[in-house]
Formats: structure tokens, C-alpha cells, sequence
């Protein structure tokens, strides 16, 4: 207790990190990257929050640890429902914070990363090639674009 302690951070060469973007994710190309190894090579935990063109309503809950992954649908985004249906505490109005963006709402990818040895560059790249391109659509353009949703909850899933 009295000698000097190194961080676990250090010992092991732990890191973190956040992804964070406004666009909207391809669902497709999202799946493939989540189901591709070479994504997790190092990262021991992941978690946050996600959006996809073809659901611009919901926000999906991320949770990983080691092997095993899970997906959620969370609850809907402000920017997706209308104002007058805001249950808000106070009157702090998602639509007043500095965080709220005028095309998304306060639609955002928030993706926390945790591992050993981990290639920041390498899983970010991998992840911005899953966004969908910047060409001025909004949230309702992009999902009638959008293609099939793998991540929609089973009662939205059409045969």
C-alpha cells in the first residue's frame, strides 16, 4: 500500500475512447462492420447509442463485452416526435441546448470504445464508412431512401 501503484491504464495498455457523429448510419453497412472481427481486435467493451437512415425515429442501445453484442431499440429521439408530446422537467427544451443540431434534432452516434492495444484511427475509419453521405437529405428523405433495416424490433420486421 505504501510503494508506488501503476495505473491498470498503463500496466495493461487500456484505452477509451468516443465515437461520435450527427449523420445517420446505413443500417447494411452498419450490421457488416458490428459482425466483422477484424472491428474488435483489441476492444474489450463497447457501449452507447445509434441511428439509423432507414429508423430516424429511434434511437438503439449498443451494449459489448468480449464476444458477446447486443442491440436494443431505446426509445425515440426528441427531434422524431412532436413537441407538444415532450414530457421535459422544467423549461429545458432539448430543442434550446447547445447540443441540438438543425437538420438532426439531437439525433447523434455515441459509441464508447474500451481496450487494449486499440486502433482509434483504424475502427473510426471503419465506422465513418458506414454513414450515410452528406448531400443535404434530411432524416425523412433518407429513410425513404433507406434500404432494409436488420436492427428494426421484430414487430416492425416485414415478411
Amino acid at each position: 500500500l505504501e510503494g508506488e501503484h501503476t495505473p491498470e491504464t498503463e500496466e495493461y495498455g487500456i484505452s477509451s475512447f468516443i465515437y461520435r457523429a450527427r449523420r445517420p448510419f446505413d443500417a447494411a453497412k452498419l450490421m457488416d462492420a458490428f459482425s466483422a472481427e477484424e472491428l474488435w481486435d483489441g476492444v474489450l467493451r463497447s457501449k452507447g447509442f445509434f441511428w439509423v437512415s432507414a429508423a430516424p425515429h429511434l434511437a438503439y442501445g449498443w451494449s459489448q463485452a468480449g464476444g458477446a453484442a447486443n442491440v436494443e431499440a431505446g426509445g425515440q429521439w426528441y427531434a422524431a416526435t412532436d413537441p407538444a408530446d415532450w414530457e421535459l422537467e422544467g423549461d429545458e427544451r432539448p430543442d434550446e441546448q447547445p447540443n441540438w443540431d438543425p437538420t438532426w434534432g439531437d439525433r447523434i452516434q455515441e459509441l464508447v470504445f474500451i481496450g487494449q492495444g486499440l486502433e482509434e484511427p483504424r475502427i473510426r475509419a471503419k465506422l465513418d464508412a458506414c454513414l450515410v453521405p452528406d448531400d443535404g437529405r434530411g432524416p425523412a428523405e433518407l429513410a425513404a431512401a433507406a434500404g432494409p433495416n436488420p436492427f428494426a424490433p421484430a414487430d416492425e420486421l416485414v415478411n
